[in-house]
């Protein structure tokens, strides 16, 4: 018969349990752990709300709690975990089902009191460090799918010229020929998956915050889109989810997984304006020079990319990017 007072590890929520034995392996950045442990059947609730704590919400933002990891290596979290008897060929009654229909000593004597739990590892995008919930790094799954956008325009002659394979050239001479130039703008789409958001938290916060966020550009640097820079990144809407849950209690209101898509067009592209002396804005001269691409940036034949205002403002108006995480 197992005596827990005899065993000497403590999960830290406080579960004593008896460590049987721990097996792995690791890839170049990779890595899986198992952990197989003997625990109390009626410390089973507490250790898998231990290993899965649920999220709390304080003021405008969600606290995720750090799950259980295997000692000395906190850069893996608990994935998941399966339970069985300690002793095979007894039933096991972990949530207490069967006390109401045995006397003390026969409810002894039919269930076994120990559980065999296995605990499965694996990387953790916190890696090493608690979930920060003003750090959407550390709680958000971020992918990026790179693409580009191919546009064709006229070409005034007056600015073009032919040249040969041996380096000669010569003005078009073409009559009644449209001469086209590709334009390439290229576009990064960006998909957000933020899980286990709170059901109250997202119906009366974070619905609010992405329909006033939708359709508008950022207003400064995001780090989480690669430092891209004030006006590159587009939000264009979601997607959720409900995520049924085994936790009692949370009928009806069952946690959101939101996926969020974002546009990012951001690159070098030209664009002629005035050369920058009072005599050749006189003049009307324009060269050609480098701009930052933008979402209010627009091909204008001839031109270049250029902002297009309306009214006095752009096309796009500006929002925090960043207040739809962290409020």
């Amino acid at each position: 018969m197992q005596d827990p007072g005899d065993w000497l590890l403590t999960s830290p929520g406080g579960i004593k349990h008896k460590l049987i034995r721990q097996w792995g392996e690791f890839g170049r950045e990779d890595a899986s752990w198992k952990m197989e442990i003997c625990i109390q059947s009626h410390d089973l609730q507490a250790f898998v709300e231990e290993c899965f704590p649920v999220p709390t919400v304080v003021g405008p933002l969600i606290v995720y709690d750090r799950r259980f990891y295997p000692a000395g290596l906190p850069s893996l979290e608990c994935k998941r975990l399966s339970v069985e008897g300690f002793v095979s060929g007894r039933p096991i009654d972990p949530f207490s089902a069967g006390v109401a229909f045995y006397a003390p000593e026969v409810y002894a004597d039919t269930y076994e009191p120990f559980l065999r739990v296995t605990i499965d590892f694996g990387t953790s995008p916190t890696n090493d460090t608690q979930v920060n919930p003003n750090n959407p790094f550390t709680f958000l799954e971020i992918v990026a799918s790179e693409s580009g956008e191919f546009l064709s325009h006229e070409v005034n002659q007056e600015d073009v010229e032919w040249e040969d394979d041996d380096g000669e050239t010569e003005v078009p001479n073409e009559k009644d020929v449209d001469l086209h130039q590709t334009v390439t703008a290229t576009e990064v789409e960006w998909t957000c998956t933020w899980a286990q958001i709170p059901f109250t938290f997202f119906h009366t916060i974070l619905k609010q915050r992405m329909h006033a966020a939708m359709g508008k550009i950022s207003n400064d640097v995001l780090s989480i889109f690669g430092n891209a820079p004030a006006e590159t990144i587009l939000f264009l809407g979601y997607q959720k989810r409900y995520e049924y849950t085994w936790r009692q209690g949370s009928a009806g209101t069952s946690p959101v997984q939101v996926t969020m898509r974002f546009l990012e067009k951001n690159f070098e592209g030209r664009q002629k304006s005035a050369s920058g002396t009072s005599e050749s804005s006189q003049s009307g001269a324009l060269s050609w020079q480098d701009v930052q691409v933008t979402h209010n940036h627009i091909w204008r034949p001839n031109r270049g990319w250029q902002r297009l205002l309306v009214d006095g403002d752009p096309i796009y108006q500006q929002h925090d990017m960043l207040s739809i995480f962290t409020g």
